[in-house]
């Protein structure tokens, strides 16, 4: 199974924006999506069912500036840095990383089909 893409740093308070200003700075807003493999395997006791998830979250982002837009702790706009970019001293670039996770619980079966 695959997720759509998960705006961080939206208006979607489950995913905030940075609370920190080296985190703001660092990635700010971004954007994540996860890949899950699902498994249905026997449980452990009578109407058991065993589920094992491998999950991999992806996580992007492309470090720039953007017009219109402002620094959170020093109010400058991103207009004012952006020069560095349009003289060659400062380049946007894009962050990517993964991250794999395994979960492995069981449920009553019944809880699957009803």
């Amino acid at each position: 199974m695959y997720s759509g893409i998960i705006p961080v740093g939206g208006k979607n308070p489950r995913y905030p924006y940075p609370a920190t200003e080296n985190w703001q700075k660092a990635i700010g807003g971004h954007s994540i999506w996860l890949a899950v493999t699902v498994e249905a395997l026997p449980g452990s006791g009578s109407g058991m069912q065993r589920m094992a998830l491998d999950i991999t979250i992806y996580a992007e982002d492309m470090y720039n500036f953007n017009p219109k837009q402002k620094d959170i702790s020093t109010n400058i706009p991103d207009s004012e840095n952006g020069r560095f970019e349009v003289v060659g001293l400062g380049h946007e670039y894009i962050n990517k990383s993964t991250v794999f996770r395994k979960v492995d619980y069981e449920i009553k079966a019944e809880t699957l089909y009803n």
